[in-house]
């Protein structure tokens, strides 16, 4: 409000024919949930939204789809390309992003995937079933882009791994040092060690490390890779879309109008 008292959320919802906004005190995922079910959709209705959105946001108590739930691949597209503006200056690597002139170069491939999975669906005829030409054109390109996206997942999960593991380790052999430990307590110690320490010895054997990787690319392979299904959604429902650009668009003026109090 203007004085500053109190927040306010505002969820939206729009389609081809209404908007309709809903004012709330509690940012809360549930509320347009229940908005959605109140309005009698269905399992083939289908709700494309930003990440804000957790994963089953659309399935009820015991996993059954409640409604069908994607993803905007504009907001996935998006941090690759602001990695690339923050990294870039006249399409040169920046000094302070000379360490990862690699994460550059896969973004940009990346971007083209994604591009080049909006043109495919973009191009499908009027009168095609549109399923049916999905699962046909443009899967095949979903596909190959979240097989890029998880060779680099993989290396990322490997080298986060590596660090836990290097953490139990000292951990452990502090612990062992302190003296505190009864003779049970360090065997069990010892074990977890020799375990680790081959599991450690084994990822370093490996090529994961032959790559460096900065937080903006694994923040932005994570946020597509880590919800998968979701990206996929569009692809087997008629009425899937793959960004929420509308919905965006017609925020605009909330924003401004927010910004200004």
């Amino acid at each position: 409000n203007p004085e500053k008292t109190s927040r306010y959320y505002i969820f939206g919802m729009v389609s081809e024919g209404a908007m309709y906004y809903f004012k709330s005190s509690e940012r809360d995922t549930e509320t347009p949930k229940n908005l959605l079910l109140n309005g009698n959709i269905d399992k083939d209705t289908f709700v494309i939204s930003d990440a804000y959105y957790r994963i089953s946001w659309n399935k009820d108590e015991n996993g059954n789809k409640l409604f069908s739930h994607g993803l905007c691949y504009v907001h996935g597209k998006r941090n690759f390309v602001d990695l690339v503006n923050y990294a870039t200056t006249k399409g040169e690597v920046t000094d302070k992003f000379s360490s990862f002139k690699d994460d550059v170069k896969d973004s940009k491939i990346i971007i083209e995937m994604i591009s080049k999975v909006f043109q495919a669906n973009n191009n499908a005829p009027k009168d095609a079933d549109i399923v049916k030409y999905r699962q046909e054109f443009v899967k095949p390109l979903v596909d190959k882009l979240f097989n890029e996206l998880e060779k680099h997942a993989l290396i990322i999960e490997k080298q986060k791994r590596h660090s836990k593991i290097e953490k139990d380790l000292e951990k452990f052999a502090k612990e062992l040092v302190s003296g505190k430990a009864g003779n049970k307590r360090k065997n069990t110690l010892n074990s977890k060690i020799e375990e680790l320490t081959l599991e450690k010895d084994k990822i370093e054997k490996s090529d994961v490390f032959k790559r460096k990787f900065s937080k903006r690319f694994i923040d932005a392979v994570s946020y597509m890779y880590s919800k998968k299904e979701y990206f996929y959604e569009f692809l087997n429902n008629a009425n899937g879309i793959m960004h929420n650009n509308f919905i965006e668009r017609s925020f605009r003026e909330l924003s401004l109008l927010r910004n200004a109090m």
